[in-house]
């Protein structure tokens, strides 16, 4: 752990994470940095929102949202890895329902590199029905693309995790959340990362916050 630590100034980035709690630039936060195996930085600090209600420690629960996109990548890949899926394979292959109104080219890789052509269609309706699967993909499989797959970049807000997770569902039979709690999640013993949330009752929980309303 010494010659790991020794190239690397770990009292000043946790003096930068200190500093910044007190100066308010966050309620309360979390650092830890693992490299090659070995753990560097874990630090918690502060507080769950602006009233100081709940101390933050290496237990509370923080929400990660787009930060789940990589997770469903990982997942992707696996498959990659495994042959059961390529990248440019087009997604109709493996959800018929989805080829149709000008996405029946559409690949894999354009999906991963937001090329869908549906970067923000249906936000609401999803958001609203974000628990109801089967209603949303049902949605995307009938949606007509805003571009031409492929012909050019707008990022995907909800739609990356549900177009590659549903053709997880149809290559494994099953949903990504339970793929990925089962191929990485479980074997790599992160019991308090999940994908879908559900205990938000818990006292380890940090709410949501921002600079004006809580």
């Amino acid at each position: 752990m010494n010659s790991v630590r020794s190239d690397f100034d770990i009292d000043s980035i946790e003096k930068v994470f200190d500093q910044q709690i007190e100066d308010g630039l966050h309620f309360g936060a979390q650092l830890v940095v693992y490299r090659s195996g070995d753990l560097l930085i874990d630090c918690s600090g502060g507080f769950t929102d602006k009233n100081k209600g709940k101390p933050i420690n290496p237990e509370t629960s923080f929400l990660t949202f787009s930060l789940t996109k990589p997770y469903t990548s990982a997942c992707i890949f696996k498959l990659i890895e495994e042959n059961a899926i390529n990248l440019d394979d087009r997604v109709g292959e493996y959800w018929p329902e989805f080829s149709c109104r000008g996405k029946e080219e559409l690949t894999i890789k354009q999906v991963l590199l937001h090329q869908s052509g549906l970067p923000k269609n249906r936000l609401v309706f999803q958001i609203f029905n974000a628990t109801n699967w089967s209603k949303i993909v049902d949605d995307i499989a009938r949606q007509e693309p805003d571009f031409i797959p492929g012909s050019k970049t707008a990022y995907q807000l909800l739609n990356y995790g549900f177009i590659l997770g549903e053709i997880i569902q149809r290559v494994t039979g099953s949903p990504v959340v339970e793929y990925l709690r089962d191929q990485y999640l479980g074997p790599l013993g992160l019991t308090h990362t999940c994908m879908r949330r559900v205990d938000f009752e818990d006292e380890l929980f940090a709410p949501l916050s921002s600079g004006t309303l809580d």
